[in-house]
């Protein structure tokens, strides 16, 4: 699966992962803050990926909102 970059929810760093590492369980640890990221066990996967769909939106949104201020 390619790479996926969110914002980190604590801190705002760049997160790039693949995302079927999450799917299967392992966890993801931002760079920055320490902050751990995984899916829980039984949990609700496509809310997750849901979530994370929407988490990639807003990253999205803070590029380009990047971009126009210089």
């Amino acid at each position: 699966m390619p790479e996926t970059e969110i914002a980190c929810p604590v801190c705002q760093s760049p997160l790039v992962f693949d995302a079927t590492l999450l799917v299967r369980g392992d966890k993801i640890t931002c760079g920055t803050c320490d902050t751990a990221i995984g899916i829980e066990p039984g949990g609700n996967t496509k809310a997750t990926m849901e979530a994370f769909a929407a988490a990639r939106r807003t990253a999205e949104a803070l590029k380009v909102e990047r971009k126009k201020r210089g």
